[in-house]
């Protein structure tokens, strides 16, 4: 399911749009569920709070917070969920790059300039879902898609995936080293990022990174080495600005 967000603080506006995005994946047979605010603080809480959105849809001019303000926040909890503003000002545009928007739209628009966009925001989304790690487990392999996993703990010589439907995966006896078994596993998929001798987190799911403890969005807190401090926030920030 498409979980899809729209923030504008006109309520007319924001049931046009909504509408319209509902009849768009309706008529394509796409499972999806739309949230609107009218408050951009109140998404800024709920996303603070966990709660996670593939794909926005952003007015910039509101009270209290802008939404280029807005998309700073997003990007510090999830670097990869398409942005798209739409909004009566061209002001802004450039500092949309800033958050890389996938799209900045000027109000009004035809509502068939928004169907290539949304096309091209779904392909995104569907890319960002589609890698898969592949488990063995004792009776055989499970298949955990990427956007699934939440962190991989090292206990007992086998290696426990935390899900994000609170289900945990866990793996076959480890012949090798932590370090040994899953170094292909962060070498391949650079969104997941080790911060500790047995622990490796997803960081599209960190909700917070401060010297020496990294705090998961399901509430989980990890200690960071001394040395490891200065990589896993090299790392972190890299990620944020889209170089993972």
């Amino acid at each position: 399911m498409y979980q899809i967000v729209i923030c504008d603080d006109c309520q007319d506006e924001l049931d046009t749009l909504k509408e319209f995005v509902k009849n768009f994946f309706t008529e394509r047979g796409l499972a999806h569920n739309v949230v609107e605010y009218t408050s951009p603080a109140v998404l800024l809480r709920d996303l603070k709070n966990g709660v996670f959105f593939d794909l926005f849809f952003l007015d910039i001019m509101m009270p209290g917070i802008d939404g280029i303000s807005i998309g700073r926040q997003i990007r510090r909890l999830d670097a990869e969920s398409p942005i798209i503003y739409l909004t009566n000002s061209p002001d802004y545009a450039l500092q949309s790059y800033e958050v890389r928007a996938m799209n900045y739209i000027l109000k009004p628009y035809r509502e068939e300039k928004l169907i290539p966009i949304l096309q091209n925001a779904i392909r995104s989304v569907n890319r960002n879902r589609s890698s898969q790690i592949s488990i063995r487990v004792p009776d055989g392999t499970v298949n955990l898609l990427l956007t699934d996993l939440i962190c991989i703990h090292y206990n007992a010589r086998r290696l426990e995936y935390i899900c994000s439907d609170g289900s945990v995966i866990l793996g076959v006896t480890l012949r090798g080293s932590f370090e040994d078994e899953t170094a292909p596993l962060t070498e391949h998929f650079p969104v997941l990022l080790k911060c500790s001798a047995s622990v490796i987190v997803n960081m599209r799911y960190i909700r917070k990174l401060t010297a020496g403890r990294v705090t998961m969005r399901d509430g989980r807190e990890y200690s960071i080495p001394r040395r490891m401090n200065a990589q896993v926030n090299r790392r972190y920030m890299d990620y944020l600005m889209g170089g993972a």
